[in-house]
Formats: C-alpha cells, structure tokens, sequence
C-alpha cells in the first residue's frame, strides 16, 4: 500500500489540475476578470494563460510519467500553495468574485466561498507532501 500512495496521490492531482486548467481553458474570462480588479487586464490575462500552461503540464506529468515522483509531487504543493495564497488574498481583499478554477464553480454551487478553497488547497497540499515523503522513504529503502 505504502509503494502505491504516491502514485494514487499523482494521479489524483494529475486528473485535478487537467480537470481545473481545462475549465479555465474553456472559460478564461472569469479568472481574468477576478484579477483584472488587482491588475491590468493585459498582466490578468498572462497570468491565467500561465497557469493554465502549468496545470496542464504539470497535470500531464503527473499522470503519464512513472517515476520519480517526489520532485512532482512537491511540484504541486507548491502550486497549491501558491493558489491557496492567491485565495487568501482574495478573501482579505474583500473580493468575493469566484477565481474561476473547475473548483470555485464547485464551491460556488454547494454556496461557499474562498475559505472553502483555501482549506481545499491547503488539504491537497499536505496530501502532496505526505506522497512526496512516502516516495522519499522509497527511494531511501530501495538504496
């Protein structure tokens, strides 16, 4: 069980970034507008092509490269960090518009709101590093 949660965890947040960069992808608008209230238009719009890129590779990575997975898994805590921090500043902002993930939707329907996904991205987070740590002690014991 202990050899299979890294790679349970990798496909898990694999299948989550292709699933949320694909719902950007597909309406990019409301990410862009979210940001754009922070900053220009222009920098809204790079910025949510850029991490649609790196949900999509990184998604791609997880999903489709074996081994090793701890540099991927931390990859994506990381990634998670960084948009629980996005969330975060969203949340002292005062702005309560949806980031504009697959999962703000979700959130926005079960009528929550940035708290919701900054726990979830918290959550994710650890479960990346208890994969990335799983795979540490695999590569130790396999030595």
């Amino acid at each position: 069980l202990k050899r299979m949660l890294p790679r349970a965890i990798a496909i898990l947040l694999g299948a989550l970034f292709l699933w949320t960069a694909s719902s950007l992808l597909l309406d990019p608008d409301i990410a862009v507008g979210t940001l754009a209230r922070h900053i220009t238009r222009s920098s809204a719009q790079v910025l949510v092509a850029t991490a649609v890129s790196v949900e999509m590779l990184l998604g791609c990575i997880l999903l489709f490269q074996r081994e090793p997975f701890r540099a991927k898994l931390l990859a994506s805590a990381i990634l998670l960090l960084a948009y629980a921090g996005y969330l975060s500043m969203l949340a002292f902002r005062g702005n309560q518009s949806p980031c504009g993930c697959g999962l703000s939707k979700a959130f926005e329907y079960l009528g929550t709101n940035h708290f919701a996904g900054i726990l979830t991205d918290l959550a994710l987070a650890g479960v990346a590093l208890l994969g990335a740590w799983h795979s540490r002690s695999q590569t130790v014991v396999n030595r």
